[in-house]
């Protein structure tokens, strides 16, 4: 698993999370994630080195986290080769374009069929964060086996014939970032004029012989 850091200035890898450091770093932090992947598989982080054919070359999977700068055109030609090859990617963004990772993420994502939105989601009965439940049958395999999970705030994905989804959550409303705010959010209710429904929080698609997942809530992570 190769994790790429070099593009992302937010969910931190690298933050060590003990009982001398505190702060926004640690509370965002990705690097037990990596740890406990690790546990598992050979994870590398990419700290700051461009995205190349020879730097992808011993990766099974890709994680491509909240960008907050964009990639070159070079990197996005050698992720799409890399999965055409059977690599397998993961896209993780978050609700609003916040601090730009929708601008970012999106370029990367649309040779697949993924476009992220720029909103965020709620539950339309309580205002609050949405919750999610794999259904008994004909759950996507990358959720079948995991327990129910209460999302922080996620944006949604444009639908398309080329997505299979994975989570699409029920009853939610979604609202336009409002770039007035600190974290882009607007008034978090039912406004006439904003989307309601079923939205596609997680979807997977397939290049050549790879397979792209995209989710849309970095925080829970």
């Amino acid at each position: 698993i190769l994790v790429d850091d070099a593009h992302s200035d937010w969910e931190w890898t690298q933050i060590p999370f003990d009982r001398s450091t505190y702060g926004r770093q640690t509370t965002y932090s990705y690097e037990t994630l990596v740890d406990y992947l690790a546990h598992h598989y050979s994870v590398t982080v990419n700290v700051d080195d461009d995205l190349t054919d020879a730097l992808l070359a011993d990766a099974d999977v890709l994680i491509l986290k909240t960008p907050t700068r964009p990639f070159l055109a070079t990197e996005r030609d050698a992720i799409v080769r890399f999965v055409e090859r059977g690599g397998g990617l993961l896209l993780i963004g978050d609700h609003t374009n916040l601090f730009g990772m929708t601008t970012y993420i999106n370029p990367i994502a649309e040779p697949f069929g993924i476009e992220f939105l720029t909103d965020d989601t709620y539950d339309l009965t309580t205002g609050q964060p949405s919750r999610y439940a794999p259904p008994l049958l004909a759950a996507h395999p990358a959720v079948a086996h995991m327990p129910p999970l209460v999302f922080e705030t996620t944006c949604s994905l444009k639908p398309s014939l080329a997505l299979r989804s994975m989570i699409s959550g029920r009853g939610l409303g979604s609202e336009p970032a409002d770039y007035s705010h600190i974290n882009f959010f607007g008034n978090i209710r039912p406004d006439p004029d904003e989307r309601w429904g079923i939205l596609l929080q997680a979807a997977s698609a397939v290049r050549g012989r790879g397979r792209v997942v995209a989710f849309t809530d970095s925080t829970v992570w």
